[in-house]
């Protein structure tokens, strides 16, 4: 079996013909206008630079700005001629928005596309008029100035998934189903072995993207929960949090990166009040906060509000929003680039299908300040999930596969009430336009509204809108003013008896249709008022409203009203707020955030159950606030401001329950745990140092240098683990000294050692300033200094079976905390041929140019990259193959091994280190190997040695 690439769902086969080779290429300035000269077939490119596209990791580190790519090709008559029709595929995958994507073939313009979201760009434009047998001419213009994957012309027209054919869908859901088990089985393995060593600490799931399904499930069973890793701190949305509330768990977010001034921080603070958060992981610095006086200012004065976040959460909801992870994944870039209602980045054809989700279809976003409401995927449904949920509707699910329509008849004859949205089961993960979701429904689609592919928003022909009306026989709906209103959609027709017409479009056809089922019942609902955004428009939520209110699902208990003496009339955009528990069931949490950067508003927040309320608390003052005329009124909100307010529940005696009824979810017990115990680590290749290290203060008199002697005697000294220790255990304590025998692993015969010492903090790795300084054999071989041993050759005493002593003392001003970091000793083998590539390679100080040559192994000057050719022996076919560097001065930081780039560890631990750069040698041939001495601006070193060895597998 092979896993398929790819452009091979978009032309690519043996009938493309492949344009990769060289281009010439042209940066151009910034700003400046593009002249169409460039694009030129007879131009003279001859000065330009000369890149190698694609297919060469070299582009990696290539000007990220707008280029002029040109090269010429021959296409054979023969070929031309037995090809009726040809497409030009390009995907560059640059992601620039608002510039210009250009193409030109011989001279003529044949593409111009501008993005205006950040999308991988890709494009296929037919080319048959302007390609010619025999030279051809290429011109395209890049704003980031990459080509990252292929180019090529193909006989075969570019077609959206699902109609691709069935032979091509059936592998496009093989291959999705087959990332999403990678995924799921990667993240299974690794929960397990965390909870062999730790069953109760926080698991996070970070940014689960489009495998949320699957992951779902296992944070279920892991006691685990998701986390956003930034996004939520810049863009509001709250689809993660829904999807575990759904699952009984909390959700953490992360900042991401620091907050730039202050107004970015009280837009990151008033995001996280509303989106439905329990937890702020870290901020990467604490400086972030405490160096900027203006935040740290608005940190302390905020501190209450702070310290709520975990306190409270969202009330139970009756309703779910059905996020389908599989219909996502399927219908996902390459067939959509981008926001679906912007027809520039639509895909190939709005009308072969229509994506899911929030993004199209935001149906959540609607009920923010009506309903509670819960996020589920299709897994929820077998895992039980769903049945707690009065109402469930869907968010244009286009792909259902037969386990997804019976878990939503279960969930329906065991007495819910499902509701379709627009496209809902328009395709069998195979089949298009087969319409599953009929054998539910009840009810046929007769015809789906067309789309202009080429209008800026998809737009539907006007003569396909109609007015609406109510369905005579059915107490639902009654004629509204909303329904006069222009709507478009399917045309629906009864098969089912039993099924009862809710809307009608005015030629009669139904637009939204019941069926009874079971103990519950399935809504068709096929009408919308937007050509795209399919949740907007007037009476989306007025329809939803009728189905939450029939089937009575909670409300959220209060509302907003605009101060009639403010002249801000646009103050419900502005104001974000939402309805919290605190978590002891005593208090509703009123959260209320003016994302208005400029103005500030005042607002009435009017409950309306019946719970009786004399005061609020404004948790930031700690003022009570009366509540008069069931409202608490004349809320004032500056710019970016957030307030919270409780107001007690008058639920004292409920309130155990509820505490315990949350925390029994959010701390429930595991079930990932591995039958079989994972084996502890086998070491062949290393040797852990970090245990039975032995402790002691350093006191007023103490000679530390005496301690360092094998002969001295430590046995009463307290044993610790080498890393951060418990430091009430050790109070005040600035000064320390520790030690650790130990033997050189006795199969190390043939080899290197190298000792390694390496915390993992930048700046040397120590905390609060605290310095070290390190013995070994009691010799002082690092001095008082936040550096450490990194791979220091010392292999001359590292005789196999050999004993040693390394010794570290640590001082610092305040008390000590200990070192975050690991000691280990790692063993190179002997390799059983080696090939030395010293000599002369050539320098580039930009990999766009070269600059002359140097002499490897020696110094270096001026270099971004230095490349050499050779010729690797025949004999090492099915070796494993180790590129062995030891870089001196410099800090050489990976290699490109015949156009694939290989690094080293991203934190470049000390000055020797290896690649297994196996999979791209090529033995018995000519190679090419680059090594990368900077990515940005050249740079200067000295290399000690070069050299490939090869060794038997495993």
């Amino acid at each position: 079996a092979r896993v398929p690439e790819l452009a091979e769902f978009l032309g690519w086969g043996p009938e493309a013909m492949d344009l990769s080779g060289v281009w010439k290429v042209k940066y151009l300035d910034e700003g400046a206008p593009i002249a169409e000269s460039v694009f030129a077939a007879d131009l003279d490119d001859r000065a330009w630079f000369n890149v190698k596209a694609p297919g060469n990791d070299r582009s990696f580190f290539l000007p990220k700005k707008y280029a002029v790519y040109r090269r010429s090709f021959d296409v054979e008559a023969k070929w031309l001629s037995s090809r009726p029709r040809v497409w030009l595929y390009v995907w560059d995958l640059n992601t620039a928005a608002k510039k210009p994507y250009l193409i030109y073939l011989n001279g003529k313009a044949i593409a111009r596309e501008e993005y205006r979201v950040i999308f991988e760009h890709w494009t296929a434009v037919e080319v048959t008029r302007a390609l010619a047998s025999g030279k051809n001419q290429l011109s395209l213009g890049l704003p980031d100035g990459q080509i990252r994957y292929r180019v090529y012309l193909s006989p075969v027209a570019p077609r959206a998934y699902p109609n691709l054919g069935a032979g091509l869908n059936a592998q496009w859901v093989d291959f999705n189903g087959w990332r999403d088990w990678a995924r799921a089985a990667s993240v299974r393995r690794g929960t397990e072995m965390i909870r062999q060593v730790d069953r109760n600490r926080q698991i996070d799931y970070m940014a689960p993207g489009g495998f949320t399904n699957s992951i779902k499930g296992l944070a279920e069973q892991g006691g685990a929960q998701f986390k956003d890793t930034g996004g939520m701190g810049g863009t509001w949305s709250d689809e993660l949090p829904q999807l575990m509330r759904s699952s009984g768990l909390p959700f953490a977010v992360e900042p991401g990166g620091p907050a730039k001034d202050l107004d970015e921080f009280k837009r990151m603070m008033g995001l996280y009040a509303t989106e439905g958060i329990q937890a702020i992981d870290y901020y990467i610095h604490i400086g972030s906060i405490l160096w900027n006086a203006e935040i740290r200012q608005y940190f302390e004065k905020t501190l209450p509000l702070i310290q709520l976040i975990g306190k409270y959460h969202v009330p139970r909801a009756d309703l779910a929003v059905l996020y389908s992870a599989q219909s996502h994944a399927l219908n996902q870039w390459p067939w959509y680039r981008g926001h679906p209602w912007i027809a520039d980045c639509a895909g190939i054809d709005p009308n072969a299908n229509l994506t899911s989700g929030r993004h199209l279809c935001d149906v959540a976003s609607l009920f923010l300040f009506k309903y509670p409401r819960d996020g589920i995927t299709e897994g929820d449904f077998a895992r039980g999930n769903a049945a707690k949920y009065k109402v469930i509707i869907d968010t244009n699910t286009s792909v259902m596969d037969a386990d997804l329509l019976k878990g939503i008849e279960d969930y329906v004859r065991a007495g819910g009430v499902f509701v379709t949205f627009y496209h809902t089961g328009r395709h069998t993960p195979t089949a298009a336009n087969a319409w599953p979701i009929s054998s539910l429904t009840g009810y046929k689609v007769l015809a789906v509204e067309t789309h202009d592919p080429r209008s800026p928003t998809g737009e539907v022909p006007r003569n396909e809108w109609q007015s609406l009306k109510a369905a005579p026989g059915q107490d639902l709906f009654s004629d509204a003013e909303w329904m006069k209103q222009n709507a478009t959609g399917l045309r629906l027709q009864k098969e089912d008896p039993a099924c009862r017409d809710l809307l009608l479009w005015n030629d009669g056809t139904v637009a939204a249709g019941i069926r009874p089922l079971g103990k519950g019942s399935i809504i068709h609902m096929g009408c919308r008022w937007n050509s795209m955004n399919m949740s907007s428009g007037p009476g989306v939520l007025a329809f939803f409203t009728r189905i939450l209110d029939w089937q009575k699902a909670t409300r959220v208990p209060a509302d907003l009203q605009g101060d009639p003496k403010s002249s801000d009339v646009l103050w419900r955009r502005s104001v974000l707020w939402r309805h919290y528990i605190s978590n002891n069931g005593l208090h509703d949490v009123w959260a209320l955030w003016n994302q208005d950067g400029k103005s500030p508003v005042q607002v009435d927040l009017v409950f309306k159950d019946e719970t009786p309320r004399s005061s609020a608390r404004d948790v930031e003052t700690g003022l009570s606030i009366p509540v008069t005329g069931g409202k608490l009124a004349g809320i004032k909100l500056d710019p970016l401001q957030t307030r919270i307010f409780l107001t007690p529940r008058q639920q004292i005696v409920e309130s155990p329950r509820m505490w315990f009824a949350l925390q029994r979810d959010w701390w429930r017990g595991t079930e990932l745990n591995s039958s079989k115990p994972f084996p502890a680590p086998e070491h062949h290749l290393s040797q852990p140092l970090n245990d039975d290290w032995s402790w002691h203060p350093v006191a007023a008199g103490d000679d530390p240098q005496a301690w360092t002697s094998s002969a001295f005697d430590c046995s009463s000294w307290e044993k610790i683990r080498l890393g951060i220790w418990d430091t009430p255990g050790r109070p005040n304590v600035k000064q320390a000294f520790l030690r650790k025998t130990f033997t050189v692993n006795t199969d190390w015969t043939a080899g290197n050692v190298l000792l390694w010492l390496q915390p993992w903090l930048q700046g040397g790795g120590t905390i609060n300033n605290q310095f070290i300084r390190v013995w070994f054999d009691g010799k002082l071989v690092r001095d008082w200094s936040q550096r450490t041993i990194a791979g220091d050759d010392l292999a001359a005493r590292f005789v196999p079976g050999s004993v040693h002593v390394i010794a570290i003392e640590m001082k610092g001003e305040a008390t000590l905390h200990g070192l975050p970091g690991d000691c280990w000793l790692s063993f190179v083998p002997a390799c059983e041929k080696s090939l030395d590539l010293k000599g002369a390679w050539t320098v580039t100080p930009d990999f766009l140019q070269d600059s002359g040559t140097v002499q490897l192994p020696g110094a270096y000057k001026n270099a971004c990259g230095m490349r050499r050719r050779f010729l690797f022996p025949d004999d090492a076919k099915g070796k494993d193959i180790m590129l062995s560097i030891n870089s001196g001065k410099g800090s050489i930081l990976g290699a490109i091994v015949n156009g694939h780039w290989v690094r080293r560890h991203h934190h470049r631990l000390g000055n020797q280190w290896n690649l297994n750069i196996t999979p791209w040698i090529r033995p018995g041939e000519e190679n090419e190997i680059e090594l990368v001495a900077s990515t940005q601006k050249p740079d200067s070193g000295e290399l000690v040695s070069v050299r490939l060895g090869s060794y038997t597998k495993n």
